[in-house]
């Protein structure tokens, strides 16, 4: 009777998690702008950065340009620094970012 009674309430608490899931992907997805970037689109990324003494809003926010390299699902992104010197102690590695983070690169 107890094992029961337990498995009606987990269900009952999956049917109500699920419920709410909906729910607040809706309300998220309500205005939401979908943005897609092409492989080869330059990109700036948006790195939050924090330095002791130095005021947040002084500090860069942006970085780049980055080259979409692909698209690894509906949000996220690859991307490659594009980097133009030729000395640097290691190379550049791509990195996967985040549809919020990123913002078309105009040149």
């Amino acid at each position: 009777v107890v094992a029961q009674r337990a498995e009606g309430v987990r269900q009952f608490a999956r049917l109500r998690i699920q419920d709410q899931q909906r729910v607040d992907a809706t309300r998220y997805n309500f205005r939401r702008i979908d943005v897609r970037f092409k492989p080869g689109d330059r990109v700036w990324d948006w790195t939050p950065i924090r330095r002791r003494g130095l005021s947040k809003k002084l500090l860069k926010r942006y970085f780049g340009p980055y080259k979409v390299l692909r698209r690894l699902g509906d949000l996220n992104y690859e991307v490659m620094p594009n980097v133009t010197r030729t000395s640097s102690r290691r190379p550049p590695r791509p990195e996967v970012v985040h549809v919020v983070r990123i913002k078309p690169y105009y040149a």
